[in-house]
């Protein structure tokens, strides 16, 4: 008889026990990889709640590890961080993103290509960006400059101050489907266009500068291709044959040096080849941008040109005296 109430209560402690514990204890299973496919980036939460602590973000369309479901929540771990998401914004899917717009650098990076757009050699831009465009200001000497643009659906880049353009792109962007680069045709004096398939919105890319995710590559019909991410623009470009032509070596968030607000100044002002014009640091201002004083030596004396300022963390010059932003 002992045995058989010591056989019930072994059973009792297995079988039934658990069930008291369940919404206590945090079961694991066999992970699953599944895609972030929502509007936006979302949210990683330390319990299944929308009131629960925030442990981060998710990026969008990337790849996390599910462990388990339930009740409209997924137990997901994704950089080695475990937390809770809406199952809704999951898919087992790979998801292919429309791009809508966001293929232009952000302005303070300072972008290295080699080789480069216009140059087989290796060239420095800093990112700056005004109303009309975002221009990469190169700092390697005598580069030129190039401007990005994005205004009404359309992708635009060519070379600052020209009417020199390398493509002028409509969005959307939807994988597998074709969009137009437009152009001018002087000729008939009509706009025209080419054909250019959206090959991939979703693929990984490795180039010099590293390997990036959610690439979005742009085959033309006579075969050449451009590579673009998000926050950044083109890392990569290449020719009919494959081969490349143009290749992102380093990108970086970096506070700008007083050098490169000098090397800044220089291409604004023009006076890049004029060695009896003299760029020099003087101070910070109350906003702790970079003073640069231009001037030239006319006997003994001094000839102020200029004074400007320079927004290290952004590449923005203007005029120190009037305060005129550019």
């Amino acid at each position: 008889m002992k045995k058989l109430i010591t056989a019930m209560l072994l059973f009792a402690f297995i079988f039934i026990t658990p069930s008291i514990f369940l919404d206590e204890v945090h079961i694991e299973a066999a992970g699953k990889t599944m895609y972030v496919n929502a509007k936006d980036d979302i949210i990683l939460r330390e319990k299944p709640s929308q009131n629960a602590k925030k442990l981060g973000t998710i990026k969008n369309y990337s790849a996390i590890t599910v462990l388990s479901s339930s009740k409209g929540w997924s137990y997901v771990e994704t950089n080695k961080t475990k937390g809770y998401v809406y199952t809704s914004a999951l898919s087992s899917k790979k998801p292919t993103p429309t791009i809508s717009g966001g293929l232009i650098p952000k302005a303070g990076m300072k972008l290295t290509y080699s080789p480069s757009f216009l140059s087989t050699n290796k060239e420095e831009f800093i990112v700056s960006k005004d109303t009309y465009c975002t221009y990469l200001i190169n700092i390697s000497s005598n580069g030129s400059d190039l401007c990005y643009s994005e205004k009404q659906s359309k992708l635009s880049m060519g070379v600052s101050g020209t009417d020199w353009g390398f493509f002028n792109l409509t969005y959307p962007m939807k994988q597998g489907q074709y969009i137009k680069d437009t152009y001018f045709d002087y000729d008939s004096m009509k706009e025209k266009y080419n054909k250019v398939l959206v090959e991939s919105t979703s693929k990984q890319v490795k180039v010099k500068a590293g390997t990036f995710d959610n690439v979005v590559i742009l085959k033309y019909t006579t075969g050449e291709r451009y590579y673009f991410v998000k926050g950044i623009g083109i890392i990569k470009a290449t020719d009919k044959k494959g081969k490349t032509v143009t290749e992102l070596s380093s990108v970086k968030n970096i506070k700008l040096t007083t050098t490169d607000a000098v090397k800044l100044v220089q291409k604004y002002t023009g006076f890049t080849n004029d060695s009896d014009m003299i760029f020099e640091y003087d101070h910070k201002n109350d906003e702790q941008h970079y003073i640069i004083h231009v001037f030239r030596f006319v006997g003994e004396h001094t000839a102020t040109y200029g004074w400007y300022g320079v927004d290290p963390y952004t590449g923005e010059i203007y005029d120190a005296l009037t305060d005129n932003r550019i």
